[in-house]
């Protein structure tokens, strides 16, 4: 029986820093992300292009998802509110053809 507890590896032995993957901040939540969400916020002055609400928690949508070809152009993304995005992404997961969801604008 030992007399104190076993050490776990420092972990620059267990992944050495080359196995590290060098995108770290990239994608969604990395500065260029961010900057790209900041300017799609502005261009639709902070509100949502579904229901035209002004919202402190607005969220970037694509308006064609990635999966089906979308990308991440300024013209594919689009301002949108958090219900209105949930509702979007419920319809878009019922859904296993076609092209993006279409919600109705209310004026």
């Amino acid at each position: 029986m030992p007399i104190r507890p076993e050490r776990h590896k420092p972990a620059e032995q267990i992944a050495k820093r080359h196995d590290v993957a060098l995108t770290w901040g990239q994608g969604r939540g990395g500065r260029p992300w961010r900057r790209k969400r900041d300017a799609v916020l502005a261009r639709d002055l902070y509100t949502c292009q579904v229901c035209s609400k002004i919202s402190d928690e607005l969220e970037v949508d694509h308006i064609k998802p990635k999966a089906h070809g979308g990308d991440d152009s300024m013209t594919n993304l689009r301002a949108i509110c958090v219900p209105c995005h949930k509702i979007k992404t419920t319809q878009e997961g019922g859904r296993h053809t076609g092209g993006p969801v279409q919600l109705k604008k209310v004026l």
